[in-house]
């Protein structure tokens, strides 16, 4: 997943800047149904994509 969302952000100018100018800001998964990759129905879910996603952001705010 994590080069897949690498490649896709090298890919989509439009989609890595709006990654970010999330700034540092927590990005969370709003998928009710997922516990993993998403925060689930109440919260308690492990939000992969949303921790994934602030990795890269981090790496593309460092220029890497």
């Amino acid at each position: 997943m994590r080069r897949a969302l690498a490649a896709k952000f090298a890919a989509h100018p439009d989609l890595r800047v709006l990654l970010l100018s999330t700034g540092s800001e927590e990005i969370v998964e709003n998928a009710p149904g997922d516990f993993y990759w998403g925060a689930g129905r109440d919260g308690t879910g492990k939000n992969r994509l949303g921790a994934l996603l602030m990795e890269l952001r981090a790496a593309l705010q460092t220029g890497g």
